[in-house]
């Protein structure tokens, strides 16, 4: 579970009782400004992973130009690596080799070739 998405359950259960108000806005105003400005490496993870729940997918080098992504410089200062490798060692993105690309391709071509039956 992401900070974000616990500030989110707990704005929701505080939401149901009375006198709650300002506490539920205070947290909402915390959750709006997630990620702190201040980069450790959970709140490198936490932001990454925000990212992928939110997108439903890895987070390229270009992503990091977003608001609220750590800038690509934190990545060398705190890790003493590119984004790019760092990004590759901790999040890799698995591309399908080619036998899987071409059976694939060979099996939608079939099964279309077989729904449209030419003559």
């Amino acid at each position: 579970m992401t900070r974000k998405e616990a500030l989110t359950k707990a704005i929701d259960i505080l939401s149901g009782f009375k006198n709650m108000d300002e506490v539920v806005s205070l947290l909402t105003d915390l959750k709006d400004e997630l990620p702190l400005i201040h980069w450790t490496e959970k709140s490198i993870r936490d932001t990454i992973e925000q990212f992928i729940l939110d997108n439903g997918k890895t987070p390229t080098a270009s992503d990091f130009r977003k608001k609220g992504m750590p800038p690509h410089p934190v990545f060398k200062l705190r890790f003493n690596m590119t984004l790019a490798e760092w990004l590759n060692k901790n999040y890799p993105i698995r591309k399908p080799n080619y036998e899987k690309i071409h059976k694939q391709c060979t099996e939608d071509f079939i099964k279309e070739y077989m729904r449209i039956k030419p003559s």
